[in-house]
C-alpha cells in the first residue's frame, strides 16, 4: 500500500512524496510540520482510503 504526504504553500501543491511505510510518512510530516509556516504552509499523509492525517492536527496538541 502506499502512502502520499502532500506539502502545500500558499495554496498550490509544493512537493509530493510517496513511502510504502505509513509510520515513515507520518514522521516526515511530523519533521516538516516543525518547521512549516502555519499561515501559509500545510500537508497531509494520505492513503488508499483517503486522509491519514494533517499537519494542523498536530498545531492542535
Amino acid at each position: 500500500m502506499k502512502q502520499v504526504l502532500v506539502t502545500l504553500s500558499g495554496g498550490l501543491i509544493e512537493q509530493v512524496l510517496f513511502f510504502d511505510d505509513e509510520a515513515q510518512a507520518i514522521k516526515t510530516l511530523e519533521d516538516y510540520v516543525q518547521v512549516m509556516d502555519v499561515d501559509r504552509n500545510d500537508a497531509g499523509v494520505y492513503g488508499p482510503h483517503g486522509l491519514i492525517v494533517n499537519a494542523k492536527d498536530y498545531l492542535n496538541e
